[in-house]
C-alpha cells in the first residue's frame, strides 16, 4: 500500500477503521463471555498456565505431567513421572518447561 497517493491513504483509511470495528467487536464478545460465565456461577473466566492444575480450593499447582525424552531417537512422548519408557530416558516436567521458557522470555532482549 503507497501512503504516498490518495488511494494509498484512502485504503490505509478504510484497513484502520475496520481493525477498529474488530477490536470493538472482540471486546464486546469478551465482556459477553466473561458476564455470561459469571453469571452461571463460574469464578474462574480463564485458561488455566500451561503445566498448571487447580486444587480442591482453586488454587494454582503445578501437574504431575510431563514427558519423556527418547535420547535414541530424541522424540518427546507423552506420560507420567512413576513409568519410564526405556533404559535412559529423561524426565521432563510441563511445570519446569513452563518456567524455564519465562525465563528465556525475561533474559530475552525486546521482551518485558
Amino acid at each position: 500500500m503507497d501512503t504516498s497517493t490518495r488511494n494509498g491513504k484512502f485504503m490505509a483509511q478504510i484497513v484502520a477503521m475496520l481493525d477498529e470495528a474488530y477490536a470493538e467487536d472482540i471486546a464486546q464478545r469478551t465482556q459477553g463471555g466473561m458476564a455470561y460465565r459469571k453469571g452461571a456461577g463460574q469464578e474462574r473466566w480463564a485458561a488455566t498456565p500451561f503445566g498448571t492444575v487447580r486444587n480442591e480450593e482453586g488454587f494454582l499447582k503445578p501437574s504431575d505431567g510431563g514427558a519423556w525424552f527418547i535420547p535414541e531417537t530424541g522424540q518427546f512422548l507423552k506420560g507420567a513421572h512413576d513409568e519410564p519408557l526405556t533404559e535412559g530416558a529423561v524426565w521432563r516436567s510441563y511445570y519446569l518447561c513452563a518456567g524455564y521458557i519465562l525465563r528465556i522470555f525475561r533474559r530475552e532482549p525486546g521482551w518485558a
